[in-house]
């Protein structure tokens, strides 16, 4: 009897977890088409004005925006026009364009996290199903042979720690070595999340490195120098 409450707990458990990522996908896919449709009308807003205010061809305000929007960053049309119009909307364009670069990569990456979660969550559902229809004997034997593997994992986790304290034993400038990074690696981890000063590096760091990555790798393909590359 317990072994029957426990399965329709857990039958319940699956019906909420379907519901719940069924929920979530409908609301990620919506999002997701509504940010492209918008930035689709967004770079048709952008092309109207660089074709009005640049006097460049459709293709030309499209690559134009392009670049802009994803950071590419390589211009477009040269000579770029000189006016006070151009540049501000220009600024605003790649403000919001970034936003929404960002909002539709976001729900890209949701809706793939989703759905590897329901791909995932798919076998095990499918061997609760076919166990409904074995019979108790099938049934032991196949929790048995968990146990059995269990119990294997278990023991060859233990092996594994017990090899790595020989190691670490035999080697002791290794072992002050690795002591060294965790008490270091523990005390950024502390400083980053207790300090104002270390949250704000949290999110500056990340940024500022990501920018510099980027420098780096188009100054060596393009031959710029640091500042250009920046």
């Amino acid at each position: 009897r317990l072994r029957m409450v426990f399965d329709s707990e857990y039958e319940k458990a699956l019906q909420d977890q379907e519901i719940s990522w069924k929920a979530r996908f409908t609301a990620t896919r919506l999002s997701f088409f509504v940010a492209t449709l918008l930035m689709i009308l967004y770079l048709w807003l952008g092309c109207m004005f660089y074709r009005s205010e640049a006097g460049w061809s459709i293709p030309d305000s499209l690559l134009f925006t392009v670049y802009t929007v994803t950071t590419v960053g390589y211009g477009g049309p040269q000579p770029l026009p000189n006016t006070g119009a151009f540049h501000a909307f220009t600024c605003m364009y790649i403000l919001v364009g970034i936003s929404g670069v960002t909002v539709i990569g976001t729900n890209t990456y949701q809706m793939i996290t989703l759905e590897a979660t329901r791909i995932r969550s798919s076998p095990l559902e499918q061997k609760r199903q076919s166990q409904g229809g074995q019979s108790a004997d099938d049934v032991s034997e196949s929790e048995g042979d968990y146990d059995a593997l269990a119990r294997e994992m278990a023991r060859r986790r233990e092996q594994f720690v017990t090899e790595l304290d020989d190691l670490v034993r035999q080697q002791p400038f290794f072992s002050s070595a690795l002591d060294y990074c965790i008490d270091r690696f523990k005390q950024t981890r502390t400083y980053l999340k207790t300090t104002r000063s270390g949250r704000i590096l949290a999110v500056t760091l990340p940024f500022s490195g990501m920018i510099l990555f980027g420098a780096l790798v188009v100054g060596l393909i393009e031959e710029w120098s640091p500042l250009e590359s920046i």
